[in-house]
């Protein structure tokens, strides 16, 4: 992981965010540390105002 806190992780998601007009794509290598920090992506974006996730669907 380059960002090794859920913190710095946040706060880069957040400023990822606020320079959309409408759409993040984040992708992962496929791994499970790369799996949680899409689930905490996931998490975060959902509480933020006005937004939507079309994926990742939990199925594992």
């Amino acid at each position: 992981m380059e960002l090794p806190s859920l913190k710095s992780r946040l706060e880069n998601i957040r400023k990822l965010w606020n320079k959309t007009t409408k759409y993040l794509v984040i992708v992962e290598q496929g791994s499970n540390a790369g799996y949680k920090i899409i689930n905490e992506v996931r998490d975060f974006i959902l509480n933020l105002e006005n937004s939507h996730v079309f994926s990742p669907v939990s199925i594992r």
